[in-house]
């Protein structure tokens, strides 16, 4: 498929498009709502984790007693989320521990 921009009235050059939906379609906001309720309740199942969402932006809520249950729930939500699969830590794996914080998050909500 061939795409031709038009500003201002102006017509520029073809320009081949191979693949997805041109920004601002009408049918993109459709197929995210089919789209990601499906992630969300695939992710929660796999990873034992509550999503959040509102428009495009996502939360994973992950409970445990211990910064050591808690990590590999949401490292498994954000893997998930991302499209990757689930990973098995060999037991000579050393493990990795992150932090994760909403980036709009006041210091008071994050303990410092």
């Amino acid at each position: 498929m061939k795409v031709r921009p038009v500003i201002n009235g102006q017509e520029g050059d073809n320009h081949a498009v191979d693949t997805g939906i041109p920004q601002g379609s009408p049918v993109s906001p459709i197929l995210f709502t089919i789209y990601l309720p499906r992630l969300s309740s695939y992710v929660e199942a796999e990873a034992s984790v509550t999503g959040l969402s509102f428009v495009d932006d996502v939360a994973w809520l992950a409970e445990g007693k211990t910064e050591e249950e808690i990590c590999p729930k949401l490292e498994t939500a954000a893997l998930l989320h991302k499209g990757g699969r689930r990973k098995t830590r060999s037991p000579s794996t050393p493990k990795k521990r992150k932090r994760y914080s909403s980036p709009g998050a006041n210091s008071a909500a994050n303990g410092a």
